[in-house]
């Protein structure tokens, strides 16, 4: 493995980039049919997803600093709901005929087929999870790949380029990146707008 792998290795493993925001800064997340649900439980912020063969839960105290996390291995299959596996069937059908032009709710139909993501889905119902946008302050679950970060890791130990993608404009538009197993990138109105 070359130097740059390693090092991206260790960054992975030994924690994440310098903060550029202060500590009690909120990051808004709105994620919905991605690697992860948001939401909250009794009024305080929970993130649930899957996670290399487990589904965790992290649940937020009302500053959105980090209280707890839950894991459970995953169930062999999900739950049976034939009204929505006709819906979200029909609909990836009409997503072949036409995949330029997706229809509403494709997204949806297919986070429903991917079986990690739809069994997180049914944990969090299952919690009394309340699906939303939630804010939460910056953490990292110690040797996994699940936390907040400001992305400035891409401009470290360089110059920021010129222009639009520079650390000053990315910050400035709210940006950041929430790590579930890989890296999700979130704009400022807390959703992911690329992985």
């Amino acid at each position: 493995m070359g130097d740059f792998w390693q090092e991206r290795l260790r960054e992975l493993h030994d924690g994440f980039a310098h903060p550029a925001r202060p500590a009690g800064y909120l990051y808004p997340l709105d994620c919905a049919w991605t690697d992860v649900f948001t939401g909250t439980l009794h009024g305080q912020p929970v993130l649930v997803g899957p996670y290399e063969g487990l589904l965790v839960a992290c649940f937020f105290g009302p500053d959105g600093a980090l209280r707890g996390v839950e894991r459970r291995p995953q169930k062999t299959d999900p739950i049976s709901d034939p009204g929505r596996d006709a819906l979200y069937l029909g609909i990836m059908r009409e997503a072949a005929r036409d995949p330029l032009h997706p229809p509403p709710r494709c997204l949806e139909a297919l986070a429903w087929c991917n079986r990690p993501v739809r069994l997180a889905w049914e944990w969090a119902e299952e919690l009394g999870v309340g699906f939303g946008p939630v804010r939460v302050r910056r953490f990292a679950l110690p040797g996994e790949r699940i936390g907040i970060e400001d992305g400035n890791r891409r401009y470290e130990g360089r110059e920021p380029e010129e222009g639009g993608g520079t650390l000053d404009g990315w910050l400035a538009g709210g940006c950041f990146v929430l790590w579930w197993s890989r890296d999700l990138w979130v704009g400022g109105d807390g959703r992911v707008f690329a992985t």
